[in-house]
C-alpha cells in the first residue's frame, strides 16, 4: 500500500497491470481510515431469519482525481462469479460527501459497489461513504462473513455466530465483504465503530472496546453494544460475535489488571469449570509472565477465549485467530465427562499458542526469501516461554516437536521453498542464540524488534533489521562473527549439520563439522557448512567453540579418559555423532548411575540422533539400542515425556519391520518390557508430566496387547453394548484416542466385539453419518485378532453391498489401510487370499482396465509390512507365477522388477541390520 501511495501517474509502474487486475486503476481507488457501523444480527424472526441489516458510514480519501469510486475491488471477481451476492445494497441510500460537501450520484454498481458521481473530486480530499444494506448470516462450514454455528452433539441451549474472515488473516483476502461494503485487503489499516443491535437473550462480544449498553430506543426487547476500535487495525483483526446460554471464569494479568475471560456453554463450564477456570488462571500466568519478559503491557485491553460446542470439523485455534479473541473447538479438547488433570494439560498447551500470537500482534511478514524462517518462528519461540511457566515438561515436548518438524523439511534438502517457510528450524535457531548470546541480550534485542512492530507507526522489519536489532544487543567484540553471517549461513544453507566427535589423543577431542547425509543423498554435491556454535561439558567446566567454513575441524584439549557431553541443554542446532565407541560407552554408563544428571531433551536428541545414525548407516542399531537399556534398570526409570517420544518415534519404523518376521515376538517383548515398567511406576501418575506421558503411551500399549489398554477397551465395549439409545461411551474421549481404543475393542472383544462394530458400521451408513465416522468403524474391524474374523473382512471387500458388503468409497479406504498398516494377524492370510481371489481383486479393486493391479498392491505390502524373509520372497514368487499371463502389459512391467528390488533390498537389511538389532535386545 505504501509503495503505491509513491506511484505517481506519470512513473513507469511494472506492477501495474497487475495491481489494475486486482485492485481496480489507482484513479478508482478509494482508501477508508474510518468505519462506522451498525449491525443487528436476527436469527430467530420470519421472514428475516439469519439475516444481519447493516449501515456504515465509511471515511477515507481518493488516490487521485477522480469520478468514480470503487469500494470493494479485490472481492468483485468472487462476488461476479458468485451468483449469489452476500450484500444486498439498497442503492438508494448511498450519499456521498467530498470535505463536508453533499456529491450527486449518477449511478450505483452495486455488485461491484462502484459509484458513479457527477463530478470529479480532487486527490486526497476527505470523502465520507452511507450506505444501508442487508447481509446474510452464514450457516454452512467454511462459510465467510458472519457465521451461525451449528451446534455439537450434546448441545442445548448454547448458540453462538462469529466473524469467520479473520480466518483467512493470513492471505490477502479477508472476506470482510460478506459483512459490510470493506476495501477486502490486509495491506490497510482503520479505525472502527460498531453498534450491535442483539436480542436482550442474546450477549456480545469484541475485540475492540465496549463502551455502553442500553436498550434499543425503538426496538422493544433488544439492546444497543457500542465498540470502538480507536487504534488502527488490519481488517482481518476486526471481530465480534454474539451468542446465548454461555458462561465465563475470569482472571486477571500484568501490572494493570487486565481481565481475561474464558467462555463456554453453561452446560459444558458446570460439568468443566475446573478446567475453565484452571485455563483462565494458567493464560493470566502466560500473559504477565510476557508483560514482564517484554518490559511493557500487552497490545490488548484484554483476552476473550471461547470454547465453542460445534459440529464443524475443523472450527478451532488455526481457524480463528484474531487479537484479543480467540475460539476453540470445544469438543475436541474438553470431553463429556468430568474432566481430569489430563484435558488441563491439553487444553493449556492448546491456548498458549494462541496467546503467543496475541502478544506478537500482527506478526505476518510477506517479504520473499529468508524473513519467514524468523518472522513465524517468533511466536513459536515465546509459546516454548509460556509452556516453561507451567511446566517444563510441556515446553520440552513442544520444542522436540519442532525438532522433529525441522528435521522433516531439512530432509527435503534441496527443496528451498520449503526450508525458507520452516518456521520450526527459525524456532530453534532462536533458542541456538539464546544459548550463544545469553538470555538477557536476546530478550533486550526482541524487545526492540517487538517495539518497533507495536509502534503506532509500526512497520514491517526486514531479516536484515532483524541481525541489526540482535547485533545491537550483543554489542561489539562480544561474538567472534556478527549475527548476520551467524544466522545467515543456517537461513541459506539446506539441511542439518553433523557434529562428529573423536579422540585425537590422550589430551585433545577432536571436534569435525560437516553436512548430514541421508542414504538417498549421498551423491548430491552441495558440502556448504556452517557458522556453528558447539557447547560442551566436562565435568564442572562449560564452554563453547566455534566450526566454520575456514575451521570446520577443531582440536579440543580435555581429559580423554573422562564423560564428554556435546549440546548440554539440546540448544545446539546440530547432530553429534560420538564416533569413538569409548565417548559413547561413558555416556551410556551416566545414564544408568543417573540419568536425571542429563538434561531430557539432550537425553532425547542422543536417542533421536543414534537411531537416524542407524538408519542412515553412520552408526549401529545396537548402538541405538544400547542407549535404551537405562530404562529398565536401577530404582529411577525413565519418566520424561519427550524421551520416551522420541524414542517411540524413532523405534517405530524399525519395529515395524519386524511384524511379518519370525522373530516378531522378540521384538515385541523387549519393548513390552520396557511399557509395562513405565506404566506401573507411573500407577497412579504423581505429576502433570506422568500423566501425559500414560496418554502419550496408550496407543503403543494397545499395539502390545497390554492390560492398561485391554482393562479400558473392555470396559467401554461393556458400556457401549448396555446403552439403550445406542450413544458410544467414545464420544466421551478425546478424537485422537477414540480410533485407538475403538480398535482395541475389536481386537480384545472377539467376534462379540467385531459384529457389534460391523453392525455400528452399517447403521452409520443407514444414518447417514460423516464419512469420518463411517471410515473410522469400519478401519477397527482390521484390528480383529483372530484370523478366520480378519478373513472376513477382506472377503467383505470384494462382496456388493447389496449382500452386506463395504460400500466402494469406503472400500478404498480400507483396503488403503489394510495394505499400508502392518498387522500381524494378517501376515499369513494376506498373500493366500490375494491369490486366491486374483481376478476378482482385479475387477473389484482395479485402476485402469487392461492393467492388473495385483503387483502394485503386493508392493504396497512389501513397503509397508516389510515382507523380508526367502519364505515370502518365493511364496509371493509362486503368486506371480500363476498369474504371469496377466502381468505383460507396461505397466506391470515397470512393477514386477521393482517389486524383487525391494524384496531383495528387505532381506539384506534384515540379513544385517536386523540380524544386530535381535543380538542387541
Amino acid at each position: 500500500a505504501s509503495a503505491t501511495n509513491n506511484i505517481t501517474s506519470e512513473d513507469h509502474d511494472p506492477e501495474q497491470e497487475i495491481w489494475e487486475n486486482l485492485f481496480g486503476k489507482r484513479s478508482e481507488r478509494f482508501i477508508p481510515s474510518h468505519y462506522d457501523l451498525e449491525l443487528r444480527p436476527i436469527f430467530e424472526e420470519e421472514g428475516k431469519r439469519h439475516t444481519m441489516p447493516g449501515k456504515v458510514l465509511i471515511i477515507g480519501t481518493t488516490m487521485e482525481k477522480t469520478n468514480k469510486i470503487r469500494l470493494d475491488p479485490s472481492s468483485t471477481f468472487s462476488f461476479e462469479q458468485n451468483p449469489e451476492h452476500p450484500l444486498e445494497i439498497k442503492s438508494s441510500s448511498i450519499k456521498v460527501t467530498s470535505n463536508g460537501a453533499p456529491v450527486t450520484i449518477k449511478n450505483v454498481d452495486a455488485k461491484g459497489f462502484y459509484i458513479d458521481l457527477d463530478r470529479k473530486v480532487g486527490a486526497g480530499e476527505t470523502i465520507e461513504v452511507y450506505i444501508e444494506y442487508v447481509a446474510k448470516i452464514q450457516q454452512k462450514e467454511f462459510s465467510k462473513g458472519f457465521m451461525h454455528l451449528p451446534c455439537g452433539k450434546d448441545c442445548k441451549e448454547a448458540e453462538i455466530a462469529v466473524t469467520g474472515f479473520n480466518a483467512y488473516a493470513w492471505v490477502v483476502e479477508t472476506h470482510c465483504g460478506h459483512i459490510f461494503p470493506c476495501l477486502d485487503n490486509r495491506d490497510y489499516k482503520t479505525t472502527f465503530n460498531l453498534s450491535l443491535i442483539r436480542k436482550n437473550e442474546y450477549q456480545s462480544a469484541a475485540n475492540g472496546l465496549l463502551l455502553t449498553t442500553t436498550p434499543h430506543s425503538q426496538l422493544k426487547g433488544w439492546m444497543t453494544d457500542k465498540y470502538t476500535w480507536n487504534t488502527k487495525i488490519r481488517m482481518p483483526l476486526f471481530a465480534f460475535t454474539v451468542f446465548k446460554g454461555y458462561s465465563y471464569e475470569q482472571s486477571y494479568f500484568g501490572k494493570e489488571k487486565k481481565i481475561v475471560k474464558v467462555f463456554a456453554p453453561k452446560e459444558d463450564i458446570n460439568k468443566a469449570v475446573n478446567v475453565i477456570n484452571v485455563t483462565a488462571t494458567a493464560a493470566a500466568k502466560i500473559l504477565s509472565f510476557y508483560e514482564e519478559y517484554f518490559g511493557s503491557s500487552s497490545n490488548v485491553q484484554k483476552i476473550e477465549l471461547f470454547f465453542v460446542s460445534t459440529s464443524y470439523r475443523d472450527f478451532g485455534t488455526s481457524f480463528m485467530k484474531t487479537m484479543g479473541m480467540n475460539f476453540y473447538n470445544l469438543d475436541d479438547l474438553i470431553p463429556k465427562n468430568e474432566a481430569d488433570q489430563s484435558t488441563k494439560l491439553r487444553v493449556i498447551e492448546s491456548v498458549v499458542g494462541s496467546l503467543a500470537h496475541q502478544w506478537v500482534g500482527e506478526w505476518w511478514d510477506p517479504e520473499p526469501e529468508t524473513s519467514l524462517v524468523f518472522t513465524k518462528a517468533l511466536p513459536r519461540f515465546l509459546e516454548y516461554l509460556g509452556l516453561q511457566q507451567i511446566d517444563t515438561a510441556l515446553a520440552d515436548a513442544a520444542i522436540y516437536k519442532d525438532i522433529l518438524e525441522a528435521e522433516a523439511v531439512d530432509r527435503d534438502d534441496e527443496n528451498y521453498q520449503s526450508h525458507k517457510d520452516n518456521w520450526s528450524k527459525g524456532t530453534l535457531l532462536l533458542r541456538m542464540m539464546e544459548e550463544v548470546l545469553s538470555k538477557d541480550v536476546l530478550k533486550a534485542g526482541l524487545q526492540t524488534y517487538f517495539n518497533r512492530l507495536w509502534s503506532e507507526n509500526g512497520t514491517r522489519v526486514t531479516t536484515e533489521e532483524f541481525y541489526e536489532i540482535l547485533q545491537k544487543s550483543t554489542g561489539k567484540g562480544k561474538l567472534p562473527f556478527d549475527i548476520a553471517t551467524i544466522l545467515g549461513s543456517f537461513v541459506h544453507n539446506v539441511g542439518v549439520p553433523l557434529v562428529r566427535v573423536g579422540i585425537a589423543n590422550e589430551t585433545h577431542f577432536v571436534f569435525k563439522q560437516e553436512r548430514f547425509r541421508y542414504v538417498d543423498s549421498r551423491n548430491k554435491t552441495n558440502d556448504a557448512v556452517w557458522y556453528l556454535p558447539v557447547t560442551y561439558t566436562q565435568g564442572n567446566e562449560r564452554k563453547t567453540i566455534w566450526l566454520t567454513p575456514d575451521q570446520n575441524v577443531k582440536y579440543v584439549p580435555g581429559n580423554t579418559s573422562e564423560l564428554l557431553l556435546l549440546n548440554p541443554d539440546a540448544t545446539g542446532y546440530y547432530r553429534t555423532l560420538y564416533e569413538d565407541s569409548s565417548l559413547l560407552q561413558r555416556l551410556q554408563q551416566q545414564l544408568e548411575l543417573n540419568h536425571t544428571e542429563i538434561n531430557p531433551l539432550t537425553r532425547a536428541g542422543l536417542l533421536s540422533d543414534f537411531f537416524v545414525f542407524a538408519d542412515e548407516k553412520y552408526s549401529s542399531y545396537g548402538a541405538a539400542l544400547n542407549l535404551t537399556s537405562y530404562f529398565n534398570e536401577g530404582s529411577a526409570n525413565e519418566t520424561s515425556l519427550v524421551v520416551w517420544t522420541a524414542f517411540i518415534t524413532k523405534f517405530t519404523g524399525t519395529y515395524n519391520k519386524f511384524i511379518s518376521h519370525s522373530q516378531y515376538a522378540k521384538m515385541k517383548n523387549f519393548l513390552l518390557e520396557k511399557v509395562n515398567r513405565i506404566l506401573e511406576d507411573t500407577n497412579p501418575p504423581k505429576e502433570n508430566e506422568q500423566i501425559a506421558l500414560r496418554d502419550y503411551l496408550l496407543g503403543v500399549a494397545c499395539t502390545l496387547n497390554h492390560p492398561y489398554c485391554e482393562t479400558k477397551a473392555k470396559k467401554l465395549f461393556l458400556e457401549w453394548r448396555a446403552n439403550s439409545n445406542g450413544a458410544s461411551p467414545l464420544d466421551y474421549l478425546y478424537p485422537d484416542s477414540r480410533p485407538i481404543l475403538q480398535c482395541a475393542i475389536v481386537a480384545n472383544g472377539g467376534q462379540e466385539a467385531y459384529d457389534f462394530l460391523l453392525a455400528k458400521y452399517r447403521e452409520a451408513i443407514k444414518a447417514k453419518v460423516s464419512t469420518e465416522e463411517a471410515r473410522a468403524l469400519v478401519k477397527s474391524l482390521a484390528c480383529a485378532p483372530d484370523k478366520p474374523v480378519f478373513q472376513k473382512l477382506l472377503e467383505l471387500l470384494l462382496t456388493p453391498p447389496s449382500s452386506g458388503g463395504i460400500e466402494e468409497y469406503n472400500r478404498w479406504f480400507i483396503e488403503d489401510y489394510v495394505l499400508k498398516t502392518p498387522l500381524p494377524n494378517g501376515k499369513e492370510i494376506i498373500l493366500p487370499f490375494i491369490s486366491k481371489n486374483f481376478d476378482l481383486i482385479d475387477e473389484k479393486l482395479g485402476h485402469r482396465p487392461g492393467e492388473s493391479v495385483i503387483p502394485w498392491k503386493i508392493r504396497a505390502l512389501t513397503r509397508s509390512w516389510h515382507f523380508s524373509s526367502a519364505e515370502k520372497k518365493k511364496e509371493i514368487q509362486e503368486l506371480l507365477k500363476l498369474h504371469e499371463k496377466k502381468f505383460q502389459d507396461e505397466g506391470n512391467l515397470i512393477h514386477v522388477p521393482t517389486l524383487y528390488q525391494e524384496l531383495d533390498a528387505n532381506i539384506q537389511w534384515m540379513d544385517t541390520h536386523g540380524h544386530d538389532i535381535l543380538n542387541s535386545i
